[in-house]
């Protein structure tokens, strides 16, 4: 088996070599490391997915983990006018129950929308609580629309976790790219 070889270099000897600016190579790197960014191989939300405040409580619950120390922490961060040192020490303590208790899993099967096929599915995310309180931005509107989200009647029918495409490694139907803008209920 043949050997490699390898040759370390300056800076100034590589520049030289490359017939390029130390801006030129700095400028390439950079470009050549976040491509992966813009061209669709890594999604910054990979894997992601955002539970309302509802849902987290539900599952803290069934966790055994929801208690009076927790009871405060989710009355300070449903009160989007709450101090931002009481909404971060609340925001610590929901978020290190809900992590520490759930790596969020899930498959199983399930019927499709017209109810006449099966479909397996496999789900795998992390799950970030969501109140109103840290909500904000443009983040704030995909809140709001979580929570005031109604049904084709009008009937109230919040959603309780928006999941990442990333998140759905089989079995994904109906998902929709999202400005905010647009609503929950519509599906390609």
């Amino acid at each position: 088996m043949a050997k490699a070889e390898f040759t370390v270099e300056t800076a100034e000897e590589y520049v030289k070599n490359n017939n390029s600016t130390v801006h030129e190579i700095v400028e390439k790197k950079i470009k050549d490391e976040v491509s992966v960014y813009h061209d669709g191989k890594i999604n910054v939300a990979d894997g992601s997915a955002f539970m309302s405040p509802q849902m987290t409580e539900w599952m803290l619950r069934m966790c055994g983990s929801y208690d009076n120390k927790v009871a405060k922490a989710f009355d300070v961060l449903r009160n989007k006018n709450s101090d931002i040192r009481s909404v971060a020490e609340a925001y610590k303590l929901v978020q290190t129950k809900v992590i520490g208790a759930q790596k969020y899993t899930a498959y199983g099967m399930r019927l499709s929308r017209d109810g006449k096929t099966i479909i397996p599915y496999y789900n795998k995310m992390a799950i970030f609580p969501v109140f109103e309180a840290v909500a904000t931005g443009s983040f704030a509107k995909v809140f709001r629309q979580m929570e005031d989200n109604t049904d084709a009647a009008g009937n109230p029918q919040p959603i309780h976790m928006l999941v990442m495409k990333s998140a759905v490694k089989f079995g994904g139907q109906g998902a929709v790219d999202y400005s905010s803008d647009a609503s929950f209920n519509v599906y390609k």
